[in-house]
């Protein structure tokens, strides 16, 4: 039971944080340009006369911080999303449930600062 329990909560991790991903950041809004001719071999793309990198093409087109912040936010989050799993290692990494409780708590508050940036 403990197992189907796990594969739920996998499942809704990586639904929520692709929907963070897509619909609220608004990223990876066209699957034809998330991986360009240019990109496969590392390449930098130009777009009219500006080189832009590879990140350019899968992030929105207007960056409040930059492709490499914006990336650098994208890959927090991903970790964050999954911070529950640090349930398994509950008994190892804290003293007991409350400092556990808080720091998932505290991770989730940062989470969600991130998503509104």
């Amino acid at each position: 039971c403990e197992k189907i329990l796990i594969v739920l909560f996998l499942i809704n991790s990586t639904y929520s944080l692709a929907w963070d991903i897509i619909m609220d950041w608004g990223m990876m809004q066209n699957p034809q340009n998330m991986v360009p001719e240019s990109c496969a071999g590392g390449s930098i793309a130009t777009v009219g006369s500006k080189p832009q990198s590879c990140a350019h093409s899968v992030l929105r087109p207007r960056l409040r911080f930059g492709a490499s912040s914006s990336v650098g936010i994208l890959l927090i989050d991903t970790v964050l999303r999954y911070s529950w799993l640090l349930r398994f290692w509950e008994k190892d990494l804290f003293p007991n449930a409350d400092i556990y409780i808080l720091c998932t708590q505290f991770l989730e508050a940062v989470r969600r600062a991130l998503w509104n940036l």
